[in-house]
C-alpha cells in the first residue's frame, strides 16, 4: 500500500528525530508532529492518472491520530476537510476535483493531497523561516521522496513563490531534462487580481513525459470560478 511505503520512509528516515530534524527544532519554533498527506491515491490507481495537490505548510495542530512519536496520520482529516470544509485550500480542490472526474466520490481515489513542509508552525498563517525550508526541502527532502513513491502524473503546489527555490531543484525518478512551458513570473487573471502560473514538464531519456507541475498561487481570496478554470486548464493540457 502506498500509505505503508511512505510511512516506512518516514521511519526510516528518523522524521522529527534526525539530526536535521533536531537542528530544525532547535534553530526555529517548530516543534510539532510531522504530518502523513491528508488524502492518498488509491493503490489501484496506475500512476499515469495520479494527481497530487500539494500545500505550502499546516495551519494549527491536533489534526489526526499519532500514530507513532514520529508521525501524525492525517487522512481522515484530509478526507472530511476535502469534501466538507469551506476554507479556500480544500472547496477550491474540491471543486476542481467536482469538475474534472464528475465529482468527488468519483475522483478522490485519483488524488492524493500533502504539504511541502512536514511539521507546522501552529499559526494562522505560513511564517516557516528559511532555514526550516532548507532543512525539510533540500536536506531531509521528506516531499519529494513522497512523490517518488506516490509517482504522480500531474502536480498541483499551492505555494505562491515562496518556495521557488526548493521546487526549483525538483527532479522526478528516471528524468533527463525538463521543459518550462511558462516560466516562474508567469500570472493569469484570476478575477480583477492574477495568480502565479509556473507549468514545467518533466522527461526521460526517451523524451516520454514523466510529470508535470503547475505552481501556483494559494486560492485563498482569489476568484474560486478562475483560479478553478486555471487548473483545469493545466490538467486537460497534461493529459497526454
Amino acid at each position: 500500500m502506498i500509505y505503508d511505503k511512505i510511512y516506512k520512509q518516514f521511519e526510516k528516515d528518523k522524521i522529527g528525530e534526525n539530526e536535521i530534524c533536531s537542528k530544525c527544532r532547535k534553530e526555529t519554533n517548530i516543534c510539532t508532529t510531522p504530518l502523513s498527506p491528508y488524502l492518498i491515491s488509491d493503490d489501484e490507481i496506475s500512476p499515469d492518472k495520479r494527481i497530487m495537490f500539494i500545500g505550502k505548510t499546516a495551519r494549527g495542530s491536533d489534526f489526526g491520530e499519532e500514530t507513532d512519536i514520529f508521525f501524525e496520520d492525517v487522512t481522515a482529516f484530509g478526507n472530511e476537510f476535502i469534501r466538507n470544509s469551506s476554507w479556500a485550500y480544500y472547496s477550491y480542490t474540491r471543486e476542481i476535483i467536482e469538475k474534472y472526474f464528475g465529482n468527488i466520490d468519483s475522483g478522490i481515489k485519483y488524488i492524493t493531497y500533502s504539504n511541502l513542509m512536514k511539521c507546522n508552525n501552529e499559526s494562522t498563517q505560513d511564517t516557516t523561516p528559511y532555514i526550516a525550508k532548507q532543512y525539510c526541502l533540500n536536506e531531509n527532502k521528506f516531499i519529494w521522496k513522497e512523490i517518488d513513491i506516490i509517482q504522480p502524473k500531474r502536480l498541483i503546489i499551492y505555494s505562491n513563490r515562496f518556495y521557488d527555490d526548493f521546487i526549483e531543484n525538483f527532479r522526478p525518478m528516471n528524468c533527463d531534462h525538463f521543459k518550462d512551458v511558462t516560466d516562474k513570473f508567469n500570472k493569469v487573471e484570476v478575477g480583477e487580481k492574477y495568480a502565479l502560473y509556473w507549468h514545467r514538464e518533466f522527461f526521460d531519456k526517451n523524451s516520454k513525459l514523466i510529470c508535470a507541475f503547475l505552481r501556483t498561487s494559494h486560492p485563498e481570496r482569489l476568484n474560486k470560478k478562475d483560479f478553478v478554470q486555471n487548473v483545469l486548464t493545466f490538467l486537460k493540457e497534461t493529459e497526454k
